[in-house]
């Protein structure tokens, strides 16, 4: 059956981590009901004017192809591999565009492999630049018995990686994990809040559960955590156990030090399973514009109730916007300036801990 969907294009290295690449390209492509395009990229000659032989890319294409041959299934359909002498991150971006990827999978690695594929130069520059997911294979593939993590910080893009989630989940049938990692700064101080480290914790469920009610998590085994500490250190951590880690960030966009693509980056090279990387595209900048347009007509209506003293209308406004741009520490302020005038001292301080949570992530 064909999808209609791009092919998943294959970054072979050719070295000990092609067999993962396989694996992982096969079993998505079969997922997606696509096809695999292999593509493998040789190494540029030191002197500018030194050239590959048109029969150097012979033995790369029989290595791809018996490497295929040995993990392929009678219905996997496996393209014709397209071989060149260029960059390889370069190489893998260009193919990708013109043969309209659907994802990219690329080596992991364990360590130095041959070629220069370690994590950090060709997957990374992959990862931060492709515009289509990208694929780090290494390890099992999730499944059953392999959970996939995502983890959420409650930002506006949070919604790219759950969603992204929520759908490997279901092609692999695999248990989902969400997790939540309150920043350093709430995190040291924790064990002196006492009891407002609950109300922290608290609010920050009552954000994920928000989050998760804008998705269809029906069918899908879910786990919900939030912890403590440093963000790339717990998500490695927890990626101990589970089979892949999907993570979702403008931060891929830009080489961008101390922002989430630096989070991004920490995982990408301690993750021990694979690793599946979105960047948040925008893909619709008009339908964003317009969206965020609404939530500001909706923001200055519930001011205007406040002011006439109608405290049911202005939190109806507030609710509907923050269901159409979950994620955002000033709505949560509004609402718990309408708690406090309502005399619900418990949801004002909720919301506001919600407001001082999404702060320190954006920070």
């Amino acid at each position: 059956m064909n999808s209609g969907i791009g092919p998943v294009l294959a970054a072979i290295p050719l070295d000990d981590t092609t067999p993962e690449v396989v694996s992982a390209a096969l079993g998505l492509a079969r997922r997606l009901e696509t096809s695999v395009l292999p593509v493998h990229a040789i190494a540029l000659y030191p002197f500018p004017t030194a050239r590959h032989e048109a029969a150097d890319a012979d033995a790369p294409r029989a290595a791809m192809r018996a490497a295929f041959a040995a993990a392929a299934a009678p219905t996997d359909r496996v393209e014709d591999a397209v071989v060149a002498e260029s960059s390889s991150a370069a190489f893998i971006l260009d193919v990708a565009i013109r043969s309209h990827a659907s994802m990219i999978v690329v080596g992991g690695g364990h360590g130095p492999t041959l070629g220069g594929w370690v994590l950090g130069t060709v997957a990374d520059r992959v990862a931060r630049s492709a515009r289509c997911p990208v694929f780090v294979a290494r390890g099992a593939l999730p499944g059953p018995e392999r959970a996939i993590l995502c983890p959420v910080d409650l930002t506006p893009h949070a919604s790219v990686g759950l969603e992204a989630a929520l759908r490997m989940a279901r092609l692999w049938e695999a248990p989902l994990r969400v997790l939540t990692v309150l920043p350093r700064a709430h995190a040291t101080s924790l064990a002196a809040l006492g009891e407002e480290a609950d109300r922290l914790e608290r609010a920050t469920h009552e954000e994920l559960s928000g989050l998760l009610r804008a998705h269809d998590v029906r069918g899908v085994q879910l786990e919900v955590r939030v912890v403590g500490g440093d963000a790339a250190e717990e998500i490695t951590l927890a990626a101990q156990t589970a089979g892949l880690v999907v993570l979702a960030s403008r931060g891929f966009d830009m080489l961008v030090p101390a922002s989430f693509g630096d989070v991004a980056s920490r995982v990408l090279r301690n993750a021990r399973c694979s690793v599946l990387a979105i960047r948040d595209l925008d893909p619709d900048v008009g339908a964003r514009e317009r969206v965020l347009s609404h939530v500001v007509k909706l923001r200055d209506e519930a001011r205007r109730a406040l002011e006439n003293g109608e405290l049911a209308r202005a939190e109806r406004a507030l609710i509907v916007a923050s269901s159409l741009s979950p994620g955002h520490a000033v709505i949560e302020d509004d609402l718990a300036v309408v708690c406090d005038r309502a005399g619900r001292a418990g949801d004002a301080a909720r919301h506001r801990d919600a407001a001082r949570i999404l702060r320190s992530f954006h920070a």
